[in-house]
């Protein structure tokens, strides 16, 4: 297996600086509401939307800038940035975890 060095791009929308993004992981849930019959029988559903969640993390670098906790739309073009975390290691390394999630259209009526 070949060992890799590069860096992941920062997630459309987010702008973080001076920071090694070594992985990205990315959840993308479905929001929906659930109607049972009277006999508590799956009947029908709908999609009403999907959340997407994504964690960055990596090596800060002494430039180091995020973005503000709070920030950002929840769109896919600015997610909105849930938490931010720095993890002070040995010989002045510092590893950053950031995660934040946006919100899209469901799939609607489904059964």
């Amino acid at each position: 297996m070949a060992i890799k060095h590069a860096a992941i791009t920062d997630p459309t929308g987010v702008t973080l600086t001076g920071c090694l993004i070594h992985e990205k992981r990315t959840r993308i849930e479905d929001v929906s509401a659930e109607v049972m019959d009277n006999d508590g029988s799956f009947e029908a559903g709908k999609s009403i939307r999907k959340k997407t969640t994504i964690s960055c993390s990596g090596e800060a670098l002494d430039t180091l800038s995020l973005p503000t906790v709070g920030s950002g739309t929840a769109l896919a073009a600015k997610p909105h940035i849930d938490s931010t975390e720095q993890v002070d290691k040995a010989e002045g390394a510092t590893d950053v975890t950031i995660e934040m999630h946006y919100f899209a259209a469901g799939a609607g009526d489904y059964a």
